[in-house]
């Protein structure tokens, strides 16, 4: 094990993407960083060798890192960071235990990220259902696969697996995919579903596993009815528990629950020398984006005078389908919640230049904005972009929002040929046009 230091500025518990970034982010602003990452699975001397990783294993690694399960590489030779392996414990205010040895620190996070819990599945523990941490064990794509759940993840493995080859079955408890997106986003992902030749379960009452010979039965019961399929391996995308057993956070006052630990504004725990990031914080800060954000606002905050908030940022997320769902701010069902006084204005992608192939024109650009009644001038409170490269396409929309912009500069902005950023132009014109400002 690695000798450790006599205190360390920073010490990062956690070797997902929070605590990468994190450890990263604070070995760049000075001092030395301690990350402390899971110990590695050993084999024992009658456990046969683990195979060497093949290339859908390497394909599956690749996703989980895009999909912000996994963090992207290793940090064993970055400078100013100190990597040791092993399960941490805080025994006292400022100490961290990792085996025999004990860390102490000014100020420490946590980024132990979450896993899938599957408690609301039957069947699940004694059946080997996958979970997106554990993929990367199949040697091959399984011929029928069923997922279970309807969120950003599983639409993500769903359409993955499609195009290695897999049949695909999409089980949900609800009444249609990504049930939290815009409605008209989310429609035209589920209607490219059934188009590609995903196989969509959805309003499922009960859901539960058995085994069926050397297959796996997926039993869903709906409008009172049972129906059975059958596949070769079930992977488990529901809800995500917090990793924060076995550190003992009561020693140090961090309060935490079910959703994970609790932070302010500033990402600081209930001890004042203790921050968290990523997902063990929610589910909100969760996705790669998120996760991204608050890591380097964490390692900023436990380490500068002038603290920043997570509020004060425009954190985007994205969902990696066919067409991707790129979306910023507020949805038009939470302005509505807020009781906001807005306009949407909006750019279907049918109308972008006609040497486009069909598929990069299904989708659409929306942008509310709240009118002056609220704020002394016009801002894009959120922005919804469904199209094949919508990361790209929200970028400007990005700017203005983070930069309290108003969306008319988009009117003015020429671009070098006909695109699709002509697409937002239009969006800026039909501002200016309908304005009530």
């Amino acid at each position: 094990m690695r000798t450790c230091r006599s205190e360390y500025r920073l010490v990062v518990l956690g070797g997902g993407p929070a605590g990468t970034f994190a450890a990263r982010a604070a070995a760049a602003r000075g001092g030395r960083v301690a990350l402390v990452l899971p110990e590695p699975h050993r084999p024992e001397a009658d456990e046969p060798a683990t195979p060497q990783p093949t290339e859908f294993a390497e394909q599956i690694r690749r996703l989980q890192v895009q999909f912000g399960l996994a963090a992207p590489n290793s940090l064993s030779d970055a400078p100013n960071i100190d990597v040791f392996h092993g399960r941490s414990v805080f025994v006292r205010q400022r100490v961290v235990k990792l085996g025999k040895q004990e860390l102490r620190f000014r100020k420490a996070l946590i980024a132990t990220g979450a896993t899938t819990a599957g408690d609301d599945v039957e069947g699940t523990a004694e059946n080997g259902c996958l979970t997106s941490e554990t993929l990367d064990a199949l040697a091959e794509p399984p011929r029928r696969l069923a997922v279970i759940g309807s969120d950003a993840v599983a639409c993500q493995w769903a359409r993955a697996f499609c195009r290695f080859g897999s049949q695909v079955h999409l089980v949900a408890r609800e009444p249609t995919i990504l049930s939290g997106e815009d409605p008209d986003a989310a429609a035209i992902i589920q209607a490219r579903f059934a188009e590609d030749g995903v196989r969509l379960h959805l309003g499922c009452r009960d859901v539960a596993i058995e085994s069926t010979g050397s297959l796996r039965g997926v039993v869903i019961g709906r409008d009172d009815r049972q129906e059975k399929l059958l596949v070769d391996r079930v992977l488990l995308c529901g809800p995500r528990r917090a990793n924060t057993q076995g550190l003992a956070l009561e020693t140090v006052a961090v309060a935490h629950d079910r959703r994970g630990v609790l932070v302010d504004d500033r990402l600081r725990t209930t001890n004042r020398d203790i921050f968290a990031a990523g997902a063990v914080c929610g589910l909100e800060y969760a996705a790669p984006p998120a996760a991204r954000a608050s890591a380097r606002l964490a390692a900023h905050n436990a380490l500068r005078f002038f603290p920043r908030r997570m509020s004060r940022l425009v954190i985007p997320r994205l969902i990696d389908t066919q067409p991707q769902l790129a979306q910023a701010g507020l949805t038009l069902g939470e302005a509505r919640k807020r009781e906001l006084q807005f306009d949407t204005y909006r750019i279907e992608l049918a109308e972008a230049d006609v040497s486009l192939a069909a598929p990069r024109r299904q989708g659409f650009i929306a942008m509310h904005v709240a009118r002056r009644r609220r704020w002394p001038w016009p801002r894009i409170v959120g922005a919804t972009v469904v199209a094949e490269g919508a990361d790209e396409l929200i970028a400007p929309l990005l700017l203005l929002m983070t930069r309290r912009r108003s969306p008319a500069a988009l009117a003015d902005v020429v671009p070098c040929h006909p695109s699709r950023f002509e697409l937002l132009r239009q969006l800026g014109r039909q501002y200016v046009a309908g304005r009530r400002d």
